[in-house]
């Protein structure tokens, strides 16, 4: 029997490797940039009394908090997310209320522009151009 040697496998493992953390980063990046700009958009939606449930609104990638709502209606990013992170975000609110407010179709709030459905509108209006904006982040990083 003949042993073969294949020459340069090391080296192609090692570009491959790379360009599969090119890729992984990309589209976390991607992902961090839809769950910010919902978070943005729900914050702004958010029924607002106090401002406790707008300042409960966070992205959380991996297990880490990247951003929180402001009770003034902003959002402050404290952090982003990095290629080693596990590509999913969570937008969530924190409130023991959140639930009951976003879903109760019922509710009328003083403030024009609030109310329920404050995250699942925005992602339904926007999903399309998130979808968009994650295959354009993959793309990206296969070239």
């Amino acid at each position: 029997m003949a042993d073969v040697e294949i020459r340069g496998l090391d080296d192609a493992i090692a570009a491959l490797n790379r360009k599969l953390e090119d890729l992984t980063g990309l589209t976390v990046r991607g992902i961090e940039d839809v769950a910010l700009d919902l978070l943005r958009r729900s914050v702004m939606r958010a029924p607002l009394d106090k401002g406790d449930l707008r300042g409960s609104g966070q992205v959380i990638m991996g297990s880490t908090v990247i951003a929180k709502g402001a009770k003034d209606g902003s959002v402050m990013q404290m952090g982003s997310a990095s290629a080693t992170d596990t590509p999913e975000a969570t937008v969530a609110y924190g409130m023991p209320y959140a639930a009951k407010m976003h879903n109760d179709r019922t509710y009328r709030p003083r403030q024009p522009g609030t109310g329920p459905g404050y995250l699942a509108d925005p992602l339904r209006e926007n999903g399309q151009r998130y979808v968009q904006h994650i295959a354009e982040s993959f793309r990206r990083s296969l070239m």
